[in-house]
Parts: structure tokens; C-alpha cells; sequence
């Protein structure tokens, strides 16, 4: 499911709070007259679970931190032995540019994207 809470502000505008729990694929999408956009997605089935590499637990404990500060992150279920999970906790979180996080998230292998997580947290060669 994605709706987690609908509000509107002053001036009538609808908000909506969602929270993504399953991975898809946009195969179409219309914007109505009214400006509402609808779409059509298929469902992608949901990776096994891989566990942290021991060479990555500081991973682990860089998003331990992160989540701890981030009150959005309160209430989701944890899975911190999960690669695929921490990699993707991690690329919502990070200051990367939207494109970025959008190539780690549909990156599909965990390991992979734990990886490539971790080369986008590496200081760029010859940096001291």
C-alpha cells in the first residue's frame, strides 16, 4: 500500500503522506483535465533477502544514526540485516541528487545496490 495520511493546508491543497512498500514499473500514465495524474504499474516481485556483507555493518551503523534523527522514519519496520533494505534506507536518505537515488532504488540486486551505496559515500580518489 502507498496512502498513509491525507491532509489539507489553508489554502485547500491536498496533501497526501505515502510511504512506497512494494517495487513497480510505470507502464503508462495520463494527466486528467483537472491536473490528476492516473497511471498504470506492474508489480515486481520482491528480491530475497540478502545479508550485510561484514565489510559493510558500518553501513549499518551510519543508517542506525540517520534513522534515529529521522522522525519520518519512525514507525517503518526495520530490517537492518537486509542489504537490499539498507541500501535502499540509504539512498532515500542521502544527500544525492534525485537521479542518483533513482538509479540505486531500481538497481535490483541488494548486494549491487549496497555497493554502489557505498561508492557514492567513498571520497573520489586522490582525496585525502
Amino acid at each position: 500500500g502507498f496512502g498513509q495520511r491525507v491532509s489539507r493546508d489553508d489554502e485547500g491543497l491536498l496533501g497526501l503522506r505515502a510511504l512506497g512498500r512494494e517495487s513497480f514499473r510505470l507502464e503508462a500514465s495520463r494527466r486528467e483535465p483537472d491536473g490528476l495524474y492516473i497511471g498504470r504499474v506492474a508489480w515486481l516481485p520482491e528480491p530475497a533477502a540478502a545479508p550485510v556483507p561484514p565489510q559493510r555493518a558500518p553501513l549499518v551503523v551510519l543508517l542506525r544514526g540517520l534513522i534515529e534523527q529521522a522522525a519520518a522514519y519512525r514507525d517503518l519496520p526495520r530490517a537492518f540485516d537486509d542489504a537490499g533494505w539498507v541500501a535502499a534506507r540509504l539512498a532515500e536518505i542521502l544527500p544525492l541528487s534525485p537521479a542518483r537515488k533513482q538509479a540505486l532504488l531500481e538497481t535490483p540486486d541488494p548486494l549491487a545496490r549496497l555497493e554502489k551505496v557505498a561508492a557514492a559515500l567513498a571520497p573520489p580518489a586522490g582525496a585525502a
